[in-house]
């Protein structure tokens, strides 16, 4: 799990570097950093001014640069909503953008005035910025175009210095499309204090808007015959493979795969069948440019590439697009097979890739049959007491029965016991997540809000963190329910030492430990369990075991 550390490490220099970085632009900035950034978290409670416009609503792709204390983000590809929205009586046409801060703010609703050609923004308030989560702080946020003095440098760091701002600026529009008279400005997010100073979180400049015609999601037609299928993927290294449940329709010479681009469950692609002189199928071809969806905003597009022959330094292949992806198909097994030399993937409109798959087939499942899945593995414990969390046990979970049967993920649990006793996972323990009721068994495909449980860093691993002061050994258990039937894996145990054991059932009797001791340093503090095992794998110095001292 050290990418979760790392992602725990990051969070703390970013508060710390904020402090000194928030105003990039050297605006008088008259808040404290800690106050004015917006974690992502934070943006979940936060709400905007305006929930949604009125009038025609049409998607446009943008393209410019927005930057903040963290540097700068191309904005290229980005989703934005725009609504027309035109006064009957008056004629008048005002025009509501969905946000000019997208790697920011969520929905920061912005309007202007459209006439001849050009859409007049005023100084108005967007979002409002919920800094304490209970309403009882709220930071009211504006846009303005900024007035700036001297030129940003490149090579010195060197950046415009901020002077003000205007009351309004403008956005030429022609026939579908958006851009600033002058790219080179900067539409500013900024905060009024109550002597009218301003302080600048981010800025937005070079913004260019098309609107888009062809960012429809495929559908599927009523007539099609839809059966499950098991979609196998690997990664483009070929290190990690993934095996996820799903469905493949057939209408006529058409074939729909459902989330042939795995990172985005429930989107549709079609192909069309090929068939030999005799009717029968051999294969699929899919063809690239199919839009999937929204990630972060970015619009998405389905791409098929081919491999160049060459290799990054990371040892991935390095591709190239094409025109479609090509399958063979066995009628005997019923199984769709992606030429090995091609990959699937989702690219943006500036061709960025987002996720990039190989070795893919696509195999009839059929029904659910009952089976026993394997015992959880791979059980490993660290302890987060640094970090303010407790301890965590991280573990594999295979979607396979004990025969080597194909289990459904859908129908997959697992449960973790903290000795003999099942963890209930509630709000009231782990306020971090959110939990409609408490949760004893997990379902496979379930990730928790924050840190406490979830997946890892395989597509098979899962963890979870539990905060007991006292405990012996922690443990999981597979799950499988087909119909009325559940079958359970064996309870997989590790303690603190990182011992295994395997038990068939809570009953079994747990061998006692010398977790039963009591342990205290010099200071007479009480040391945790898991930390002290054993007399034998005690830390280093002097440790008080049942009142006598122990020399490591």
């Amino acid at each position: 799990m050290k990418q979760f550390i790392l992602g725990l490490a990051f969070a703390a220099v970013c508060t710390t570097a904020a402090a000194q970085e928030l105003c990039p632009l050297g605006t008088e900035n008259t808040q404290s950093a800690t106050e004015v950034v917006l974690p992502r978290k934070a943006q979940q409670h936060a709400h905007t001014t305006i929930q949604t416009p009125a009038g025609e609503a049409k998607t446009y792709s943008m393209a410019g640069i927005f930057s903040n204390y963290l540097g700068g983000f191309p904005l290229d590809g980005l989703q934005q909503t725009v609504y027309f929205d035109t006064d009957p009586e008056t004629g008048e046409t005002t025009v509501w953008f969905q946000n000019f801060f997208p790697i920011q703010l969520d929905n920061a609703w912005t309007h202007g005035t459209l006439k001849d050609g050009r859409v007049t923004i005023p100084v108005q308030r967007i979002y409002d910025y919920d800094n304490t989560g209970d309403g009882s702080d709220i930071r009211p946020l504006s846009i303005a175009m900024l007035k700036t003095e001297g030129k940003a440098d490149e090579t010195t760091g060197e950046q415009k210095k901020v002077v003000g701002y205007e009351d309004a600026f403008e956005l030429i529009y022609t026939g579908g499309h958006f851009e600033m008279p002058d790219g080179d400005r900067l539409i500013g997010l900024v905060q009024f204090d109550s002597d009218g100073k301003m302080s600048v979180y981010s800025y937005t400049k070079e913004l260019v808007m098309d609107q888009l015609d062809d960012a429809i999601p495929v559908s599927v037609p009523e007539t099609a015959e839809t059966e499950q299928y098991i979609y196998y993927f690997s990664t483009s290294d070929g290190v990690y493979t993934y095996n996820e449940l799903n469905k493949v329709a057939i209408d006529g010479d058409d074939v729909y795969f459902n989330n042939l681009c795995p990172d985005y469950p429930g989107v549709w692609v079609k192909g069309e069948l090929t068939k030999d002189e005799a009717g029968n199928v051999t294969g699929a071809t899919v063809p690239s440019g199919q839009f999937l969806g929204y990630d972060l905003a970015y619009l998405l597009y389905f791409t098929a590439q081919t491999s160049t022959g060459e290799f990054t330094t990371k040892k991935e292949p390095v591709t190239e697009p094409i025109d479609a992806a090509t399958f063979t198909y066995d009628a005997e097994s019923k199984t769709f097979t992606m030429s090995p030399d091609q990959f699937v993937s989702q690219t943006t409109l500036s061709g960025a890739t987002k996720g990039i798959y190989s070795r893919v087939s696509v195999k009839y499942y059929g029904e659910d049959i009952p089976a026993t899945p394997v015992d959880p593995h791979g059980l490993d414990l660290l302890d987060l007491s640094a970090y303010g969390y407790g301890v965590m046990l991280s573990f594999d979970i295979d979607n396979q029965g004990t025969n080597g049967e194909y289990l459904n993920p859908n129908n997959l649990y697992w449960r973790a016991f903290i000795d003999k006793d099942v963890l209930e996972f509630t709000s009231e323990e782990y306020p971090e997540d959110i939990f409609d009721e408490p949760m004893t068994e997990i379902p496979y495909y379930f990730n928790g809000y924050y840190y406490d449980i979830g997946y890892g860093d395989t597509p098979t691993q899962r963890f979870f963190v539990f905060y007991n002061e006292t405990w012996q050994r922690a443990g999981v258990q597979a799950i499988y329910k087909v119909g009325d039937e559940t079958f359970r894996s064996r309870i997989v145990y590790i303690d603190a030492s990182g011992k295994v054991v395997k038990v068939d059932g809570i009953d079994t009797v747990l061998a006692p430990t010398a977790d039963t001791q009591s342990y205290y340093d010099l200071q007479g503090r009480r040391l945790p369990s898991y930390l002290c095992p054993s007399t034998s794998s005690l830390r280093n110095g002097i440790t008080i075991v049942n009142g006598r001292k122990v020399v490591r």
